[in-house]
């Protein structure tokens, strides 16, 4: 008998990469992909069962009926307007996948966290390892629903050891397909068509990433072998924000430390870039990962940074970022009085921008 998966958040990018490797694998017997909206090109066969269901569904249970392993990806990472909302498809969601695997049975549940658990501070670990304090920035909210996940974790552990839990925290997941309004702030620019990336004046902190194939081998890697509690999931290293810049080709929007959260908020306001003001803490401070806990069990990582990076880099090379979910090939853009037009909106910027650095 093969083993029985089950995929919450299977329509995400991570979920159908996992779905497509797990589709076709002979000592997988069965894989049920869960997600409130099913994209039309999910793999099908006769070993996929895929079922529209929200992770919150009192009948969750029943979804997971003879699985051996369930892997809960499903998450919001952009902010939407009802705090509340998101935190309990985040927070309550995530209980109600704990809670249904141990009553429908299941022997291992696989969650993705994220290394924004650890939070971003000035005086964090380099590299940080899984012992690490978890201190998420509480005015980033995606943070804050990783970090309040972690900790009630801790407990539910406790209580419930018949149940093997794996902990992934994976940084900045990166690689051809990957679209997220982080990544787009990275590599594309800032909105409105400049080459900068946004950077507060005296930092330069280091950057990591994780390739999206990597992070997906880890995940299977976590289900079949015998492995309990966090792991960091990363590339090997990290680049210097030298590198980084000379990967992206970009040049760094100086803001002055006094006014980077007041101008990213009045931009958040306006629409115009995709996180919320707490992100900024995250452009500041370092946050790289000791993945030798994970590479200690079998995994190791098969891209490098720079890899990962430029694998980003030229899947959005073409895009033109205009504000917070709208961007154009940049070959079908003139740059002119259209853009300067947009460009006003920026007029509170004008007066913190320093010169590049």
């Amino acid at each position: 008998m093969g083993t029985s998966v089950a995929i919450t958040g299977v329509g995400g990018l991570l979920g159908q990469r996992l779905l497509g490797r797990l589709s076709t694998d002979a000592d997988v017997e069965r894989v049920v992909g869960l997600d409130v909206t099913l994209p039309a090109d999910l793999p099908v066969g006769d070993t996929v069962d895929l079922q529209q269901a929200d992770v919150r569904d009192a009948n969750l249970a029943t979804r997971f009926a003879g699985c051996d392993v369930v892997v809960h990806l499903a998450f919001l990472m952009d902010e939407v307007g009802d705090r509340a909302v998101m935190r309990s498809i985040n927070v309550d969601g995530t209980r109600s996948v704990f809670e249904a695997a141990r009553r429908a049975g299941v022997a291992k549940v696989v969650y993705l966290s994220s290394a924004v658990a650890y939070g971003a501070h000035p005086d964090n670990d380099v590299p940080l390892t899984e012992d690490s304090a978890l201190r998420a920035n509480p005015d980033f909210a995606y943070a804050e629903d990783k970090l309040a996940v972690e900790r009630w974790l801790e407990g539910w552990r406790d209580e419930h050891r018949d149940v093997e839990v794996v902990v992934l925290r994976p940084w900045i997941v990166a690689g051809r397909d990957v679209d997220n309004w982080f990544v787009r702030q990275l590599v594309e620019g800032t909105t409105l068509g400049l080459r900068r990336v946004f950077n507060v004046r005296g930092y330069r902190p280091p950057w990591q990433f994780g390739h999206v194939d990597d992070v997906v081998a880890a995940i299977t890697h976590a289900m079949r072998h015998d492995l309990s509690g966090p792991y960091n999931v990363a590339c090997e290293g990290w680049l210097s924000y030298d590198e980084f810049l000379a990967i992206t080709g970009l040049k760094p929007l100086s803001i002055p430390e006094g006014q980077a959260f007041a101008l990213a908020e009045q931009l958040w306001k306006l629409d115009l870039v995709g996180g919320p003001p707490g992100a900024v803490h995250y452009v500041m401070h370092p946050i790289v990962l000791s993945v030798e806990r994970l590479v200690a069990t079998g995994w190791r990582p098969r891209h490098t940074n720079r890899e990962a990076l430029r694998e980003l880099r030229e899947a959005h090379a073409e895009w033109l970022p205009v504000k917070h979910g709208v961007r154009v090939r940049r070959r079908d853009v003139r740059i002119g009085a259209a853009l300067a037009g947009t460009l006003a909106l920026l007029g509170t910027a004008a007066a913190v921008v320093g010169r590049d650095e």
